[in-house]
């Protein structure tokens, strides 16, 4: 290759980055990635973090942005070892609300939902369903991860979780 035509095509990625800028690019990029998690095993992470980190007198695991950053990071590598655990404990949910004669989990009354996650999380459930209990607390550990990660990531929405652990947050905090 000629000096000339490696330079010709330096100038024009130059151009390009400063024409179009990396947060267009970075947006654009997201939007082509296939996320491995339907809309529906989503919803039910999400309501299984709300069950898990419930909003009270603090904002809730909804409020923190959980369904972001499950979504945000259904692609990443290191979120991958969740998706096993959330499609097993969506199939099992779904199947237990089903023959409760509803539609699904997320159609389920609230109380019936925490009834439910109740039953899993005591570990009655572990003779149904061998390893509900594991893949339950799996999610617990992504819903702590959600809630309480930096905010770059989707989750603890404008840093929220951290503000409620240390009265004195400081944005500056955000970036060190």
């Amino acid at each position: 290759m000629k000096k000339r035509t490696f330079l010709g095509i330096l100038a024009s990625f130059a151009v390009f980055w400063l024409l179009f800028p990396v947060s267009k690019a970075t947006s654009l990029f997201n939007r082509l990635k296939i996320h491995p998690l339907s809309d529906h095993e989503l919803q039910t992470a999400a309501l299984i973090a709300e069950y898990i980190y419930p909003e009270d007198s603090e904002p809730g695991a909804s409020a923190l942005g959980i369904d972001t950053y499950c979504a945000n990071q259904s692609t990443a590598l290191y979120f991958r070892r969740y998706i096993p655990s959330l499609q097993r404990i969506t199939e099992y949910l779904d199947a237990a609300s089903r023959k409760a004669g509803k539609n699904g989990f997320s159609a389920m009354h609230p109380e019936g939902r925490v009834a439910l996650l109740d039953f899993i999380a005591s570990g009655k459930a572990d003779h149904l369903y061998p390893g509900i209990r594991n893949d339950f607390y799996t999610l617990v550990d992504m819903t702590i991860e959600g809630c309480f990660s930096d905010p770059l990531h989707g989750g603890n929405r404008n840093a929220r979780a951290w503000q409620i652990l240390d009265g004195t947050f400081k944005k500056e905090w955000m970036y060190v």
